[in-house]
Formats: C-alpha cells, sequence, structure tokens
C-alpha cells in the first residue's frame, strides 16, 4: 500500500504571503465595485435598460469575489467585516450565491415570490412562458458604498502591514519585476518575470490604456431585456 505523501510545511513567510496576495486582491476587487457603483448611479439606468441587469449582477458578484473559494489561498472570512455593516454583507453575498452566480430554482425572497420562478401563461389563445428576473435596485447600492469604504480602508491597513515582512526583498539594486509565490510553499517567495512573462502581462493581459479595444458587435449592445422582472431591497430578504 502506497503512503501518501506527506504535505511540505507551510513557513510563516509563506502564510505571509498569502495573507498578502488575498488583502491586495481584495483591495482591488471592492475599490473596482466602488467605482463601479459611482458609474451606476452617473448613468441614471432605468431597470428596463438592458444595461441594468447585468451592471447591477456584476456589481454583486465582484463584491462577493474575495469570499468564494481563491484557490489556493482560500476565502476571506467574513471577520473582516464590520459588525455594523455584517447583515448587509451576508444579504449580499445570498444574493450572490441564490440569485447570481447560480441562480437556486428554490430560491424564495419572501413567501410565495420566487424570483426564479418559470411561468406559463395560457390566455386561450396563446401560451408562452415568462422567466422572472430578480433585480437588485438602487437602494442596495448606497447602503453597500460605505461598507466598501469601510472594506477599502481595512484591507489597505492590513496590505501595508503584511508589505513590511518582505521589505528585505527590495533593495534598490534589485532591479526587474517579481512574482509573488501563493502556489508552493517549497519554492522562493519572489520569482524575477522573464521577458516573455513580461511581454505576456503587459501587452496582452493587461494592454496599456491607449490600446484601443475591439468594437463591440451592435447586436451585443442591442440585447433584449426580459418580459419579467423583480425588485428586492436587503431588508425583503429571507430564507
Amino acid at each position: 500500500m502506497t503512503k501518501p505523501k506527506a504535505k511540505a510545511l507551510v513557513s510563516e513567510e509563506f502564510q505571509a504571503a498569502c495573507s498578502l496576495w488575498q488583502m491586495e486582491f481584495t483591495f482591488h476587487t471592492f475599490q473596482a465595485v466602488r467605482a463601479g457603483i459611482e458609474h451606476f448611479f452617473e448613468r441614471k439606468l432605468h431597470s428596463q435598460e438592458p444595461e441594468y441587469y447585468p451592471m447591477t449582477v456584476g456589481l454583486i458578484c465582484l463584491y462577493a469575489r474575495p469570499f468564494t473559494n481563491n484557490r489556493p489561498v482560500g476565502p476571506l472570512t467574513e471577520d473582516i467585516v464590520p459588525k455594523e455593516y455584517l447583515e448587509l454583507h451576508q444579504s449580499i453575498i445570498k444574493m450572490r450565491h441564490q440569485l447570481f452566480a447560480h441562480g437556486d430554482a428554490s430560491a424564495m425572497t419572501r413567501p410565495d415570490d420566487y424570483p426564479n420562478d418559470l411561468v406559463f401563461v395560457n390566455n386561450g389563445k396563446t401560451v408562452r412562458f415568462n422567466m422572472t428576473r430578480f433585480l437588485a435596485e438602487p437602494p442596495v447600492f448606497e447602503l453597500m458604498k460605505p461598507l466598501l469604504d469601510a472594506l477599502i480602508k481595512k484591507t489597505r491597513y492590513h496590505t501595508t502591514k503584511l508589505t513590511e515582512k518582505f521589505k528585505k526583498y527590495f533593495e534598490l539594486s534589485n532591479i526587474g519585476e517579481f512574482r509573488l509565490n501563493v502556489l508552493d510553499p517549497a519554492a522562493p517567495i519572489f520569482s524575477k518575470l522573464t521577458e516573455a512573462e513580461k511581454f505576456t502581462r503587459n501587452e496582452i493581459i493587461r494592454p496599456p490604456p491607449n490600446k484601443s479595444l475591439p468594437e463591440q458587435n451592435e447586436s451585443q449592445a442591442n440585447s433584449q431585456h426580459c418580459s419579467e422582472t423583480k425588485h428586492c431591497r436587503t431588508d425583503r430578504w429571507h430564507d
């Protein structure tokens, strides 16, 4: 019988590297959500406009991303959420899990209200079906603003504190770009990027702002809105 391989010992430095990656990833995610909410309000979109649903779903799902299983570092725990915003946070995560990211058929926002239901309509002449679409209303995003401000401040604090542990790697003579290792506890904490890696990272994955993006297909921009909508506020959310 083959013995299972022993797990590599994880050093405090590697654990700190994982925590640094997690906090920096979270910081940039929350900044993106905060900026997206401002843009959402600037646009003054009506719920029937085709951009409304994908934009609001994207903001909810993006907010939840650090709290999902980000392998191999793992999810951020809700310990970072201030107590006064914990109920709001949990409602947002529930929206993401049951309504937007997965669309549970059994989801119910209140008694006799099934936001993901499929209803067949027979008016005596024709038969059609409607799939209900659940929408997050603007007040939800107003409530999210102070929560995000608090989380951005906390993640920036933790990132700054964790960065202190790696100062020894950044002497001025050590020129180059270095990737933080959060994958292999036995490997060096930083690896210097090759020229090929730098090209891929800077020119393909993250092109400079002055590079033009492909034009959106007109049919995509004019996608049709679904036939029925539902609206939610966090104070109407129930199991």
